[in-house]
């Protein structure tokens, strides 16, 4: 294999397209793929996918639609995410445990530090800073749809 400096190769296609002498080559139909549209709803978290399916879903998905989930009967959107090697105890979309590094929530496989989370109609905040106006506790559960609130 021939490495390959990318500003150089830039220029010497810009080049070659100005003077007329670059050659085009079509796509392989056959090996490409149609990619839909993304919808809003596409960002909605499965708890129950692997840990590292969920960190590329927040990944793939910023900044927009964004990927989000529901605790309670608010929306929130998970922002910035890692994996950590979790328990076959764990329950997926339940708290595990809340810290300053993030609130580390159990998966199909795996768990997800949220490191980065977003209130519906409030600003982007790193967990720790979440958590100190935020009670949350281990075995509190995010959702695949709000919770209504059913006044006693």
């Amino acid at each position: 294999f021939q490495t390959i400096c990318l500003p150089s190769l830039v220029l010497e296609t810009l080049r070659r397209l100005d003077s007329g002498t670059l050659e085009p080559i079509s796509q392989d139909s056959n090996s490409s793929s149609y990619a839909p549209k993304l919808k809003k709803g596409d960002g909605l978290i499965n708890w129950g996918e692997s840990a590292l399916k969920i960190n590329n879903r927040v990944r793939g998905l910023s900044p927009w639609p964004g990927a989000f989930s529901f605790f309670g009967s608010r929306r929130f959107r998970i922002l910035k995410t890692e994996t950590a090697t979790g328990n076959p105890m764990d329950r997926p979309g339940s708290i595990i445990r809340t810290a300053d590094r993030g609130i580390e929530v159990g998966t199909g496989d795996g768990r997800i530090i949220v490191t980065e989370i977003q209130s519906e109609g409030k600003k982007r905040m790193k967990a720790k800073s979440f958590l100190a106006g935020h009670k949350w506790v281990a075995g509190d559960k995010f959702d695949n749809k709000p919770r209504l609130k059913i006044p006693s």
